[in-house]
């Protein structure tokens, strides 16, 4: 009886210590840092990320100009630009972010792939929650995002939770925003045509193509009155 009591205790013992290394596996994926991540956040130099978003601005500028001709339009621009300007202006310009505790947002871009990352403070966790996903054009000149998995450190979170919030936002912004239909894929569609026209002209996405570190976004404006344009010639 003794020894049975004692090869009880050690089972016990062995699973409350599988439990504790489960739950301190978790808390360290939660809390480390994606790489791509660090090296996006390491970028602190003031002249460089200056430099870098006065150029983000000049070409949307340009692009800007370009699309009130009715014509095609293009632009390119990098993640670099786009992560100096979310370090630079956003905290300025949003700063109820920081007051829920979200901070330090970066995009990176890969062939065919999209990530956004964020550091998150949730009471005692200290995270970076990033989601990665997929960005394109459809054939009715939406802007589509294909979400494909989350995750906060190395631990991966359930998509819903990524939705759930995504709606939230779509509601109380009242964004010409909706999901593809289809349960087994989260499709955010953009109208961008809403968006971006005005009484007199029309302004629809014909492209979208996601490189190794930029973006490449084009699209055609047409006179409510005239014939549209197809396509937009590539860099």
């Amino acid at each position: 009886m003794k020894r049975f009591y004692q090869i009880a205790l050690r089972a016990v013992l062995a699973g409350a210590l599988l439990v504790v290394l489960g739950l301190a596996g978790m808390y360290w994926a939660i809390r480390s840092t994606p790489p791509q991540y660090a090296a996006a956040v390491a970028e602190q130099d003031p002249a460089k990320l200056d430099e870098d978003r006065r150029e983000l601005e000049s070409q949307l500028a340009i692009a800007y100009s370009d699309s009130q001709r009715s014509a095609p339009w293009a632009v390119c621009v990098s993640d670099d630009q786009l992560n100096a300007w979310l370090a630079t202006q956003l905290p300025l310009d949003y700063p109820e972010l920081a007051q829920r505790g979200l901070s330090e947002p970066r995009i990176i871009f890969a062939p065919q792939s999209a990530q956004l990352a964020f550091r998150a403070k949730f009471g005692s966790i200290d995270t970076v929650v990033s989601v990665n996903g997929n960005v394109f054009a459809t054939e009715t000149g939406e802007l589509a995002i294909e979400f494909q998995n989350a995750a906060a450190g190395r631990a991966a979170i359930p998509l819903t939770f990524v939705v759930q919030g995504i709606d939230e936002g779509i509601r109380l912004r009242q964004l010409p925003f909706h999901w593809a239909p289809g349960e087994s894929r989260h499709v955010l569609l953009v109208d961008f045509e809403r968006l971006a026209s005005s009484p007199e002209q029309a302004r629809k996405l014909s492209a979208i193509e996601v490189r190794e570190g930029e973006v490449y976004v084009a699209g055609v404006t047409t006179d409510r009155d005239e014939p549209e344009y197809s396509t937009a010639q590539r860099p």
